[in-house]
């Protein structure tokens, strides 16, 4: 019984550092997903709020997801942040930003040519 305590007290001691770090991250990734989401939403909506619900994943890889209300529309926005602090979003189906319009080029008309 004593080897079993030494052995889940040394597995504490190991674990304990990394689960504060991988805690450290999500307060982090959290932080840079509502960032980017409310940047990505400015445009489109006068009204945003959003509340994190979970996060699933390791330091490496984490996916939050967030309730968003946006101008009245409810619906869930989930955020894939990789180690290298590159951030991918995936919308709902009724809470989306309006994509910008492209660049158009201008034509111009010249007779005999």
């Amino acid at each position: 019984m004593k080897i079993a305590s030494a052995l889940i007290g040394t597995a504490a001691l190991i674990l304990l550092p990394q689960a504060a770090f991988a805690s450290n991250m999500t307060s982090d990734n959290i932080l840079t997903c509502k960032t980017e989401i409310e940047t990505r939403m400015a445009t489109t909506v006068s009204e945003t709020s959003l509340d994190f619900k979970k996060v699933k994943g390791n330091s490496r890889a984490q996916t939050l997801s967030f309730r968003i209300n946006a101008d009245g529309e409810t619906d869930t926005v989930k955020c894939k942040v990789s180690r290298d602090d590159t951030v991918e979003i995936k919308w709902g189906k009724s809470v989306k930003p309006k994509m910008a319009k492209a660049v158009q080029a201008e034509e111009t008309l010249t007779a005999g040519e």
